[in-house]
């Protein structure tokens, strides 16, 4: 049996602790860990620090990283120190940042491009450093993540000073530390994400079984209220015309309940929409809304849609531009391109001033027809824009001009489903101060393309 002498026996630990640092940067497998171990960051550094003081031959060393918060070094891991030591280094960095923890700031910079050098302890602007007396030098490595200087690695001997050798090999471990450090850091971000997308995942079934519940639990209740307020219109209505003209104070009144019921009417009617929006969207998220499609005549459609929003809002003008090409067939479910049309208008009109204009385009465009409502209102942040299509998302900052304030979020999104039911596209154009314009594009029938 060969025995090994002790440089030989030195050599094969400072391998063998070279391929423990390299298996923890491949491997893909992960140690068993419970809840209850060591975190996984805390206990790659303490193996990091133990293996390159295997692999430099030193007696101590500790990894010091920067709080993202303070930007004091925070001791990671350490070995070789007594716990006396330990707790002494662990109070003297916690008040040191890294950008001045060195009196000399070419040191910061040497560290920061990436290079490791031997720190002179018997210097009196060292003494941070110092471990104990036996110790005249420490090696400085550094750790860099995501090309930033992150931390550092401080390694002891007391028998002998760093050759150039070491530091060239400590240069070289630094390097490989920081990409262990990095790779841990990416697998935590992509656990992380991983854990919200379940909890997010989990949060919209729930929420998916919330709204179909309650949205069918208040359908019942709406379309009682709703046919009570018809019939005490009708009513009311019956007594006006029955009223002898001479009763002018009765007829007062009977004007004035008249006024408030049109206007629980009215309450009740936006009460309805939403919940049909309830309705349309958990049936969207079930991949269950019913699409009745035919030909039909999407200008019709428009012109419909304008019609409607024309009598309900008489104060207000809106403008429709239609194309000579009649009609514009398209295959389509026309209730629910109505509906988009309308969330579209009614968003226009209750986000801009009342005496500015709203425009209703219908072109052609090659094989498409492009609806477009434009506005006046304050427009859109471009970093708002491509959350407005989200379930239950509100740009913030931004106060409706006129009408209602009930809703929900839901509209856009379940404009953007429609559409896309159709192979249709949406979009959307605005700036701040400048108004916006909300599209969408269909496709043509064939007998219209070009």
């Amino acid at each position: 049996m060969n025995v090994l002498n002790p440089d030989d026996r030195q050599k094969n630990e400072a391998l063998q602790a070279v391929l423990s640092i390299a298996e923890m940067l491949v491997s893909r497998d992960r140690d068993s860990r419970t809840t209850q171990e060591t975190p996984p960051a805390a206990s790659m550094a303490q193996q990091l620090v133990e293996l390159t003081c295997v692999i430099l031959g030193c007696d101590a060393a500790f990894m010091a990283l920067s709080a993202s918060v303070t930007e004091c070094l925070q001791i990671e891991a350490t070995s070789g120190f007594a716990p006396e030591q330990e707790h002494e280094l662990m109070q003297r960095f916690e008040h040191i940042r890294l950008s001045n923890c060195f009196k000399d700031p070419s040191m910061l910079a040497h560290l920061a491009g990436g290079r490791t050098f031997v720190l002179d302890l018997t210097l009196p602007s060292t003494q941070d450093w110092r471990s104990d007396s036996s110790k005249r030098e420490a090696l400085i490595m550094p750790l860099l993540l995501q090309s930033q200087l992150a931390g550092v690695i401080a390694l002891y001997r007391a028998d002998h000073r760093f050759t150039t050798t070491d530091i060239s090999l400590g240069q070289t471990l630094a390097k490989l530390a920081g990409l262990v450090m990095e790779r841990e850091r990416l697998f935590h971000e992509r656990e992380e994400a991983r854990s919200q997308e379940l909890a997010q995942k989990e949060t919209h079934r729930r929420m998916d079984e919330f709204l179909d519940l309650a949205s069918h639990e208040l359908r019942t209740p709406l379309t009682t209220i709703k046919g009570n307020l018809t019939l005490a219109r009708r009513f009311i209505v019956s007594c006006l015309d029955e009223l002898p003209p001479e009763n002018n104070t009765i007829r007062s009144r009977l004007q004035e309940i008249q006024t408030m019921l049109e206007r629980a009417d009215y309450q009740t009617e936006i009460q309805n929409r939403l919940l049909g929006d309830l309705l349309d969207v958990t049936s969207v998220q079930k991949r269950i809304l019913k699409m009745n499609l035919s030909l039909c005549d999407l200008a019709r459609i428009v012109h419909r849609v304008v019609e409607e929003h024309r009598s309900t809002a008489a104060m207000r003008t809106i403008q429709l531009e239609l194309p000579e090409t009649r009609p514009i067939t398209i295959i389509a479910d026309a209730s629910h391109i109505g509906h988009v049309l309308s969330i579209y208008l009614s968003n226009a009109l209750k986000f801009s001033p009342r005496e500015s204009l709203v425009l209703v385009q219908l072109q052609l465009s090659g094989q498409h027809a492009h609806v477009a409502v434009h506005d006046e209102g304050p427009g859109i942040p471009l970093e708002e824009q491509e959350h407005v299509w989200e379930r239950f998302y509100r740009v913030p900052g931004i106060e409706r001009r006129t009408g209602s304030s009930v809703g929900l979020g839901l509209g856009l999104h379940l404009c953007r489903k429609i559409i896309e039911q159709h192979n249709g596209q949406v979009g959307l154009e605005s700036q701040p101060g400048a108004g916006s314009i909300f599209w969408f594009r269909l496709p043509l029938h064939v007998s219209l393309r070009s």
